[in-house]
């Protein structure tokens, strides 16, 4: 059997073979310099600010589809539709979104429930305004028929003034196990 061809880092001169590399052009046996290990790469990209890891940074993120990103500056996606069916079609994405934040400041807390102190499962509870409301409140602005309850929003930036609406996370959530959820809830109502 024939051995896998080793390669040199550009950056670091370490040896290694192929898989281990990443390139910006093609791969080219004559042209091994252009080739960085994996270590690297990720020191490149972070030194670019490219591995930033922020919502909103992934959020602004460009495609390499110009054409794609330039009908969508000049055509936002505009919506047109009652706050209740707001509710019904885009709430669901937005709570999920919300599942993502949350999931990481969960983990922080160790499986500590906030309630009784214990460990369980832990589930992420609105303090003060429940997400509805925040989210009322920022369709608030974008009412064009008070009677009949119509908005009209560009769909892109409403979601991330919601989202933006929720933060910081530590002021708008806690983090309960089940039972602790629901007498935070029952409390909440009345």
């Amino acid at each position: 059997m024939s051995e896998k061809p080793i390669y040199t880092c550009k950056k670091c001169g370490k040896t290694k073979p192929l898989e281990g590399f990443y390139t910006n052009s093609k791969i080219d046996i004559n042209r091994p310099y252009d080739l960085t290990c994996r270590i690297c790469y990720q020191a490149i990209r972070k030194a670019r600010g490219r591995d930033t890891g922020t919502i909103q940074s992934r959020a602004k993120r460009r495609t390499r589809n110009t054409h794609n990103n330039n009908h969508h500056q000049n055509n936002p996606s505009q919506l047109t539709c009652t706050i209740r069916q707001f509710h019904s079609f885009i709430g669901p994405k937005i709570r999920n979104d919300i599942q993502i934040l949350t999931k990481r400041e969960k983990a922080k807390l160790n499986s500590v429930c906030q309630g009784h102190g214990g460990r369980a499962e832990l589930e992420a509870a609105h303090v003060g305004k429940t997400r509805v409301q925040i989210i009322d409140s920022v369709l608030a602005k974008y009412v064009i028929d008070e009677e009949k309850h119509i908005i009209q929003v560009d769909l892109g930036k409403v979601i991330v003034e919601i989202i933006e609406a929720h933060m910081p996370l530590s002021e708008h959530f806690k983090f309960f196990c089940a039972v602790c959820h629901r007498k935070f809830d029952a409390v909440k109502v009345e």
